[in-house]
Order: C-alpha cells, then structure tokens, then sequence
C-alpha cells in the first residue's frame, strides 16, 4: 500500500501529492506532519544534495509502522523529478517504485503542467482538473496492484494462516487425485511413472501452489515446511501398522527409529518444499503486488 506520495521538481518544490483514502493517522500526522510540512521539508533537503549527489539510488528509510523511499527520477534529457514515497513495511521497494516510476512517465506532461503554475498564471479550474486526474488514475493503479482476496495480500498472520488451511486442503486433494491414479490407473503399476506422478503431484504441484496462495517469501518457506510435517505425519498415521511391519522386517527399526526417521524426513521434504514455496511466492506475487490497505 502506498500511503503517501509526493512529487517535487530538482529544487524541491512540491509539484503535486498523493494520500491514500485509507491512510492511518498516526502515519499522516507522525510522518507527513501538519499540512504536509515534514515532507515539504524533506523535499528541500534532499534538493540540496541534487540529482548529481543522489542519482538514481532508490533510497529506503525504514520507520515502526511504515518505510519511506525515495528517488530522483530523469523524464527528459535535462529534467528531473524527485519522487517521495511512505509505503507499507511489507511492500518491496522495489515493486514500489516499477508502479511509481511508470506513473509519472505516463502522466508527466500533467506533472509539468501543474509545474507552471508557479511561472505563469493558469485557469485554477484546470488545476484542479489536472490534479483530480492524477489521483484517478493513481487509485487505479494502486487497485490493479492488489490481490483480489485481501486477506491473502496482508502479508501478516492472519494472511499465513487462512493460506496454510487453503494449502492443506489443496494438498490432501493431490494425495487423493494420487491414490485414485495408483488404484484405478495403468500407471499405477509402472513404478517409474507413478514416482513422476507422485513427484508432481504431491511435491512439485502443491509448493507451487503454497506460494502462490500465500504470497510473501518467508510465510511461504513456513507453509510448505508445515505442510509436509502435517501431510507426512498424517499419512503415517493411517500406515503406521504396514510401515511398523515393514521396518522391522526388512531393516529390524523399531517404532521409535521409524518415528524419528518420519520426522526427519518430512523436514527435509518440507524445508525443500518451503524453499521452492518461497521462490514462487517471490516470483509471482511479492514482485509483482503491493499489501491492501
């Protein structure tokens, strides 16, 4: 979520600004300050270094409750603009800036309109035309920019677990699309075949979906280490009198060691799974969204 946005020419002057419908208070009083007075301040100073001394650096300061970016942005051969954005703490700068770099090169005829109107007089009418448009479009982008369910865009707690029991049910779905394929399917008596339908389905398949779902690199590494945990664990215990019998025949393991062998190897599944989870989660959602307000 971009809270705020300002837009300021090479000296500093503030050429015009965003604020999100929804910001919170503490963010607009604490960092914006009364009648925007600390980004107006902000803008001055950064103006004193200049495109030469910053250049293009996307800079990031990061606050308790939100993190500003900042960065010079060249729209002609000789003009520059200085863009200043307070976005959410889970939004990748990165991402940030592709959505506001793209804004002010489409709409930068309308920036340096609004320019003008400290060099020469200009109807207040069309000022304000002008600025309406801007914020229009910028809302636009900002709602294209989210997930469509927000609960799963949040990026927080509550986004891990509504994504975990989604990623369960999904998963145990694949087990049973699984087991249909081994019992009623000629490929469940080509051992080769079958290991790549398992491998897809019940590992490739669903780290793919976790990340997706989930949305954020890190929740994804935590949901598809937990559900490989749970499914392994879960499927053993409807198999655990074969398992048990297996084991001790074959290798003489007792229970305990067949147990803690589970164990560790639905860590190692679900670490890989995680890792895997946390890619596509970066890839597909994380670069390509901001959190909803």
């Amino acid at each position: 979520m971009i809270h705020l946005l300002y837009i300021a020419n090479e000296e500093g002057s503030r050429i015009w600004h965003f604020v999100h419908p929804k910001i919170r208070e503490d963010i607009l009083e604490k960092i914006a300050g009364k009648d925007h007075a600390a980004i107006a301040n902000l803008c001055y100073a950064l103006a004193t270094f200049g495109y030469e001394t910053l250049g293009t650096n996307l800079q990031v300061v990061v606050f308790e409750n939100a993190k500003m970016i900042f960065r010079y942005i060249k729209i002609e051969e000789d003009k520059t603009y200085l863009a200043i954005a307070v976005v959410d703490l889970m939004d990748q700068p990165s991402t940030v800036w592709r959505k506001i770099s793209s804004f002010i090169k489409r709409y930068k005829d309308d920036l340096m309109f609004l320019e003008r109107i400290s060099q020469e007089p200009i109807p207040i009418e069309e000022v304000e035309r002008t600025k309406l448009k801007l914020r229009r479009e910028f809302i636009t982008i900002l709602d294209k920019s989210v997930r469509k369910f927000s609960i799963l865009g949040r990026r927080d707690s509550k986004n891990l677990v509504a994504a975990l029991i989604i990623s369960l049910v999904f998963y145990f779905i694949m087990v049973g699309i699984t087991y249909w394929i081994y019992k009623f399917t000629p490929i469940g008596s080509e051992m080769s075949s079958f290991a790549g339908v398992v491998f897809f389905l019940d590992f490739l398949l669903p780290a793919i979906f976790i990340g997706w779902i989930t949305g954020y690199w890190k929740g994804g590494i935590i949901n598809g280490l937990i559900v490989m945990i749970i499914a392994l664990m879960v499927l053993a215990s409807i198999w655990w009198d074969a398992l048990v019998a297996i084991s001790s025949s074959l290798l003489g393991l007792p229970s305990q060691a067949l147990l803690a062998g589970i164990l560790i190897a639905s860590s190692i599944l679900g670490g890989t799974m995680g890792l895997l989870a946390a890619a596509t989660a970066w890839i597909l959602v994380e670069t390509r969204t901001l959190v909803p307000p």
